[in-house]
């Protein structure tokens, strides 16, 4: 999910001296689009869980991670 500019003109723009201040508006905007799990790496791929025919049985959950990880 792309963030448009007026989603992300909160954020002060790093500057080399407001690591702090940045960081704060990155968390916010992550928080905001539910990827703060992706982000720190709790939230993993899920592994294909295949049925006795060979079909990936949790083929959605696969797609809707991989939208929220582009």
């Amino acid at each position: 999910m792309a963030a448009t500019s007026s989603q992300t003109s909160h954020i002060a723009k790093y500057d080399g001296r407001n690591y702090s201040l940045w960081k704060l508006g990155l968390w916010v905007l992550l928080e905001e689009h539910n990827l703060i799990d992706i982000v720190t790496g709790e939230d993993t791929l899920p592994d294909e869980e295949m049925d006795d025919d060979g079909d990936i049985e949790n083929e959605e959950e696969i797609k809707e991670w991989k939208v929220k990880d582009c």
